[in-house]
């Protein structure tokens, strides 16, 4: 979304995403015919957008970008861009991926919620059982 009607926050996202690759906001859900390292970048900042931040408007510019990208190439990649993009120890974090991934339908959420109850981080084990009780 372009215009007046965007969050500074969905500006700032937008101007990062196309610092990587121009025009590649607009065309999240083709990511999958990007340069692979590049799609990765994107991809990652996106996800901290969402799970990093501390700001509600970051984590829904994040959010709404997030659900543009395709399922099936998010399930294939998510997993070694999430290694590196977001604390999966810091319970925030933790939270806010579980909840991106459950409003963005990705298959999975139910790996990560066993990985979570298995954490000897109560903060942890209570997010991951909070996810766990609404599957």
């Amino acid at each position: 979304m372009t215009g007046s009607h965007s969050s500074p926050q969905q500006r700032l996202l937008r101007d990062q995403i196309n610092a990587i690759i121009p025009n590649a906001y607009d065309q999240l859900e083709n990511v999958a015919s990007f340069d692979q390292e590049l799609a990765c970048r994107i991809v990652s900042l996106i996800t901290q957008f969402c799970c990093a931040a501390q700001n509600m408007g970051s984590i829904v510019a994040g959010r709404n970008a997030f659900k543009k990208l395709p399922g099936n190439w998010l399930t294939v990649n998510i997993p070694s861009i999430i290694s590196r993009a977001v604390n999966l120890k810091d319970a925030w974090e933790y939270r806010r991926f579980l909840e991106l991934l459950r409003e963005a339908k990705i298959e999975l959420l139910h790996t990560y919620v066993a990985s979570g109850l298995k954490s000897s981080d109560p903060e942890i084990q209570e997010a991951a059982t909070d996810f766990a009780q609404q599957e």
